[in-house]
């Protein structure tokens, strides 16, 4: 089995491309310095010859305070990043892990904060 990763330079994404190793299954890591999630199916379609059986979809962005400030970037990774890595999925029958959580606290000021 081979899966591909979607931010695999992040905290989980390193662990589990580690954890799928160790379980001799065969990682294909993408991070943010790999490929703008927006480009995704652009950039794959540079290697057809690669073929995975699973996609565990993890790039995006947080930061709920950084999110009022960079809307735009957060959509842009988030929704459009999303798409394109369920269009891949879609047009190349592979099977999509979703793993997707926002953990917020009011500091009782009213402003939300991570």
């Amino acid at each position: 089995m081979r899966a591909l990763i979607t931010g695999a330079g992040g905290f989980i994404g390193a662990h589990l491309i580690k954890l799928l190793n160790e379980r001799d299954v065969e990682t294909v890591g993408l991070g943010r310095n790999d490929v703008d999630v927006c480009e995704f199916r652009k950039f794959w379609s540079n290697f057809p010859d690669i073929k995975v059986d699973v996609v565990v979809h993890l790039a995006a962005r947080s930061g709920a305070l950084e999110s009022w400030e960079k809307p735009e970037e957060f959509y842009r990774t988030n929704v459009i990043g999303t798409q394109q890595v369920l269009d891949y999925c879609r047009e190349k029958a592979v099977h999509l892990i979703f793993v997707s959580t926002f953990v917020y606290s009011n500091n009782g000021s009213g402003i939300y904060s991570e």
